[in-house]
């Protein structure tokens, strides 16, 4: 049977150095050096990459219970602190939010076409009026977990109800601890944020909930964290790249350096292409059923024309 390939922080270690030409036992840049300039390239060149051509790449949604202050947090884990959408849901109804600016408070805090809305202050979001009912549905860019080496997380060898067993247990999970389910293979899917560890029992571990899409071979690390660095599976080698240029970089390889850049550069226009469309095909129109989204609206739904 042909072994399944490896997407894990140790295959990109592995492949930075074969591309940098640096032994496998060379120990002047080491696994953690590598894992430094991987999360600092994948952080900041690559994302802004790919969340460049508006596909919807690492968009996500956390609901919030109502408050009747209105006020609500940006979840700590959306990149840059932004917000992409903003939604009241109430059973089987959903309102859009309209952004305003602070300066239109005036206006809004009793809007004439009773309107909901929202804007930021801080790293809040404040609704205007505050939602009635249901939930605040905060759309968001989720941010890629720092990249760890797979000793610092548990591959998953069974699952039976809620209870997860993993190949070993690495120092720092205990109840209470917080957790990501991550996906082993693509799209390398975060399934679950901040899973909190309800009892431990030598390398069995208890949780509220499991995710059905949960399967044996992904992995657990800790929330904020990933073995796998979180990219669509052809942008690993591009990673790989990026940290080689900084391997050589550090080591004085300046010639080298800038032929492992001009690969780099024809690596990158290519994989560009790849990324957008990510539909083909004529994009359907979507209508709402009101012409305003409104609380009095009830069943304020979207449909497919």
């Amino acid at each position: 049977m042909a072994t399944p390939p490896s997407y894990t922080t140790t295959e990109l270690i592995a492949q930075s150095k074969r591309i940098a030409n640096v032994p496998l036992n060379d120990t002047t840049v080491t696994a953690v050096d590598i894992l430094s300039f991987g999360d600092a390239e994948l952080r900041t060149s690559i994302l802004s990459q790919i969340l460049s051509v508006q596909e919807g790449y690492y968009r996500t949604f956390k609901d919030i219970a109502v408050n009747a202050t209105g006020r609500y947090s940006i979840p700590g884990r959306a990149i840059g602190m932004r917000v992409s959408d903003v939604q009241m849901v109430d059973g089987d109804s959903v309102w859009n939010l309209a952004r305003i600016e602070p300066r239109q408070l005036s206006s809004a805090t009793n809007p004439p076409t009773n309107t909901y809305a929202f804007y930021l202050e801080g790293n809040d979001i404040v609704t205007v009026p505050p939602l009635p009912s249901g939930v605040c549905r905060v759309y968001y860019y989720v941010r890629p977990g720092m990249l760890v080496a797979t000793s610092s997380c548990g591959q998953i060898l069974s699952i039976v109800g809620n209870d997860v067993t993993v190949s070993a247990l690495p120092s720092g999970y205990a109840v209470a601890t917080l957790v990501d389910f991550q996906q082993a293979n693509p799209p390398f899917g975060i399934l679950v944020v901040d899973a909190q560890i309800l009892a431990v029992n030598t390398n069995t571990l208890t949780f509220t909930t499991v995710p059905t899409t949960l399967a044996v071979g992904d992995w657990i690390c800790l929330a904020g964290t990933s073995c796998i660095p979180q990219l669509p599976a052809e942008f690993h080698p591009l990673l790989a790249q990026r940290i080689a240029v900084k391997i050589l970089e550090r080591q004085g390889y300046l010639s080298k350096m800038e032929a492992a850049q001009k690969k780099l550069l024809e690596m990158e226009k290519a994989l560009l292409g790849i990324l957008s469309p990510r539909a083909e095909g004529n994009a359907k129109k979507i209508t709402p059923n009101r012409n305003l989204v409104s609380p009095s609206a009830r069943g304020g739904r979207w449909f497919v024309s």
